[in-house]
């Protein structure tokens, strides 16, 4: 596994080596039982307590009472408190770094005889391929850097410094290029990699590879010797005689003996499975532990592939029981996340992509007794929507509505918060907040009788009461509050059948996303191979029926009458009518000729006069210009009367084929059984 992972990385321009030497015992049997999860599981959420309104009140609020009371002893008590938990971490490191340590060197009879083999990379080698680093000292000049290592290990992948405590002992390091036996003895972390010093390196191959060839100064002198050197060979091997390495589409694809794989983490199972093994297009699942036994889960989560719902990944909280649902863009109903938890008391929350929807919708919460909706974006400033329903039965106890400012209106005049109060038959009205104001204009309305149908609402002064947070505004009149309770009534029927067909969506929302976990759907893309055979198959079919039907155009003369007769449910029409088609047939065939020839006619005229002015514009210059602007403007003469003869003989071949065009679709319409013409 490491000559394979050191050649691939060689192949692609990586200073790598083999390193051979001594391992710690879980590095050798690869556990990683004790290693930590490397796998960084982030997930972007948005805050579930989150609960936009149309205005931020608490710049408005009073300033609390300054407490005047002395606060030392408590500073004293937190600074304490750091200090002691700087001093127990500070013993926490030392107290790991003495275990580690005594776990390296303690009586291990196998402890220096197990051997591994993994990848190192030497960073700034002479023969890399890769940008050397560079540096720049005291004198302002760049240097490269001395020469620097990392491992990776091949049963895993991972990156380990040279500080890791994972390998033991280097004997010896090999490539391509040569082999280095170490002379070393020291500690991993302190080894110098810079191969070029023979007192703790010794090469099998001298002066290889070619780049660390030392050939002295280049003069004439030794000239010969350095030559002999350049052309020196140390060893001739055979060719290789492993075949290419070749892995088919499907051996890739279900890389997993069983098709999956099984990683056991520190409190940790991480399972990676092959595309297209599992039903639902599970393809990766890592779960966290609560004990290192793996018996108490805590959180899950698992990645999809291919869903057709978009699913992405799912993520289970074992201990609330919460579950939430993480979805890319391309869903009709533009799902974005879907919490939701088998306790009843916790709501369930729905987040859309807002610029996808046509009603800006970014959230939706469902509570046991009310909805609330929020907006982003929104065309009518609408932030946030609650429907509050009575304890039994869903009929609505209250509507609130926010509002996010418009600038093209008056404070006093821009609703922030609308409250239908149903239970109470009343409207509240709160208006924002006007520059530097501290208090907010607000209206309250008791509605009035439902009036019979087609009588006006008789509107009373009594049944409403208000706040002018400016004084130095008028008082609204009785129409203008009338027009203000007609729009808010009309809002409010507005607004509860909004509510119906919101409950109607979310409810849409849920029994679709059961039958999408119940039976789930993968997609497969068209230019997959393993799977799109019968795409494929439809595709040379429909290819062949379009070549054959060309084919058999090519081989059918063309019928000129058709278009004529689409008119006609009977054939052959009278003989009024197949006189009709007949003489229009040959007239839309003879304008077109016609407009054909016009046109190249036109063509040839401007020709023409294009040429004959350049040559009056020769002959009255000629001494005016030097030789190579004469020999263009000369050769441009000529490509012109190059056009023009291309042009007049396009012109006779068109005026002969029109003739002949002519006479044979006359002929054919004459001996057409679908006209009822006299012979």
């Amino acid at each position: 596994m490491a000559t394979l992972l050191c050649s691939m990385l060689i192949g692609s321009g990586f200073p790598a080596v083999v390193i051979s030497g001594v391992a710690r015992r879980h590095v050798i049997l690869n556990d990683q039982t004790q290693c930590k999860c490397p796998i960084d599981v982030s997930e972007e959420e948005e805050s579930l307590d989150d609960s936009p309104g149309a205005i931020d009140n608490s710049k408005y609020l009073l300033r609390p009472i300054p407490d005047l009371r002395s606060h030392l002893d408590e500073h004293i008590a937190v600074l304490q408190k750091k200090k002691d938990e700087y001093e127990k971490n500070i013993l926490e490191r030392e107290e790991k770094a003495r275990l580690d340590h005594l776990d390296i060197h303690t009586k291990d009879r196998y402890k220096y005889r197990r051997y591994h083999a993994w990848v190192a990379i030497i960073e700034n080698a002479p023969w890399t391929l890769k940008e050397m680093k560079k540096y720049t000292n005291e004198d302002g000049k760049e240097i490269n850097e001395p020469m620097s290592a990392f491992f990776i290990e091949p049963s895993t992948g991972f990156r380990h410094e040279v500080t890791s405590n994972q390998y033991l002992l280097v004997e010896s390091m090999w490539n391509h290029e040569n082999y280095f036996v170490n002379k070393q003895c020291c500690e991993i972390k302190n080894i110098d990699w810079d191969v070029t010093n023979k007192e703790n390196w010794e090469s099998f191959l001298p002066a290889e590879p070619v780049k660390l060839r030392n050939t002295g100064t280049e003069s004439e002198e030794n000239l010969e010797e350095q030559n002999k050197i350049w052309i020196e060979k140390h060893l001739d091997t055979l060719r290789s005689w492993v075949e290419k390495l070749h892995i088919s589409d499907h051996d890739f694809e279900n890389r997993f003996p069983n098709f999956q794989k099984i990683i056991k983490y520190n409190k940790c199972i991480h399972i990676r499975y092959s595309p297209y093994s599992q039903m639902d297009g599970k393809i990766n699942q890592i779960t966290y532990y609560d004990d290192s036994s793996y018996e108490t889960p805590t959180v899950r989560w698992i990645w999809y592939e291919q869903r057709t719902d978009f699913l992405e990944k799912i993520k289970i909280l074992f201990i609330t029981e919460e579950i939430k649902e993480f979805f890319s863009r391309g869903r009709k109903d533009c799902l974005k996340n879907y919490y939701h938890s088998n306790n009843q008391k916790k709501p369930k929350i729905l987040n859309f992509f807002n610029s996808s929807r046509n009603d800006s919708l970014k959230q939706m919460r469902i509570y046991s007794r009310s909805l609330c909706l929020i907006f982003k974006d929104a065309c009518d400033l609408c932030s946030y929507q609650e429907f509050r329903m009575k304890s039994k039965g869903r009929d609505l106890e209250a509507i609130i509505e926010k509002f996010n400012r418009n600038i093209l209106k008056l404070a006093d005049d821009d609703i922030a918060i609308r409250h239908f109060a149903l239970t109470e038959n009343k409207i509240y009205l709160t208006f924002h907040y006007n520059e530097g104001a501290v208090t907010a204009s607000s209206r309250e309305f008791t509605k009035p009788p439902k009036s019979a149908y087609g009588k006006e609402i008789i509107f009373d002064p009594s049944t409403t009461k208000g706040y002018m947070a400016n004084a130095d505004l008028d008082e609204p009149t009785q129409l203008q509050l009338y027009v203000l309770l007609l729009q808010q009534l009309k809002r409010e029927e507005k607004v509860k059948k909004m509510c119906d067909i919101r409950f109607r969506d979310y409810h849409d929302i849920i029994d679709n996303r059961k039958d999408e976990m119940t039976t789930p759907k993968l997609k497969f893309s068209m230019f997959d191979k393993l799977r799109n055979q019968g795409a494929r198959n439809i595709r040379i079919k429909k290819f062949e029926e379009e070549e054959a039907r060309k084919l058999e155009v090519m081989k059918n003369d063309a019928d000129f009458l058709a278009p004529y007769l689409v008119f006609y449910t009977e054939l052959p029409p009278p003989t009024e009518q197949s006189l009709a088609a007949y003489n229009a047939c040959l007239n839309d065939l003879k304008d077109r000729y016609v407009r054909l020839l016009n046109e190249l006619q036109r063509k040839y005229e401007d020709l023409t006069h294009e040429r004959n002015a350049l040559n009056r514009f020769l002959l009255k210059f000629e001494t005016q210009f030097d030789n190579f602007d004469y020999e263009r403007l000369v050769q441009e003469a000529k490509d012109i009367q190059l056009n023009q003869r291309m042009v007049q003989q396009r012109l006779t071949t068109t005026h002969e084929e029109a003739q002949k065009k002519f006479e044979k679709v006359k002929e054919f319409l004459l001996k057409d059984s679908r006209l009822n013409l006299p012979v």
